[in-house]
């Protein structure tokens, strides 16, 4: 409660009274922002394994991400296990094989 304390008093007058008035008719925007807010922060600590589609939790399991592409357009893949991440290198490698032997 601290630090809602802290953020309430570093309000000004007029955003003080716009949140007195959404409380007093019920907290509509209040709640939306909350509610907003909360689900941003379960997304980003909940990630999909790029191999068999499983529900990573970051906080509470063993998970590999690796970073790859070109420098301009770097992407993101994370894993619940070594062995999908196995399986999504050695993809990748047979896809840059078929790349590079296309442009041959």
């Amino acid at each position: 409660m601290k630090k809602v304390r802290q953020a309430i008093e570093s309000l000004g007058y007029e955003d003080l009274i716009n949140i007195q008035k959404d409380i007093l008719t019920g907290s509509t925007k209040l709640r939306g922002i909350i509610s907003s807010k909360l689900k941003d922060i379960e997304e980003a600590e909940c990630r999909i394994c790029a191999t068999c589609g499983s529900t990573i939790k970051i906080k509470e399991s063993d998970n590999f991400t690796i970073i790859f592409g070109p420098p301009d357009f770097k992407k993101r893949a994370s894993f619940c296990a070594l062995d999908c991440m196995e399986y999504f290198i050695t993809s990748l490698k047979r896809l840059s094989e078929k790349k590079a032997k296309a442009n041959i």
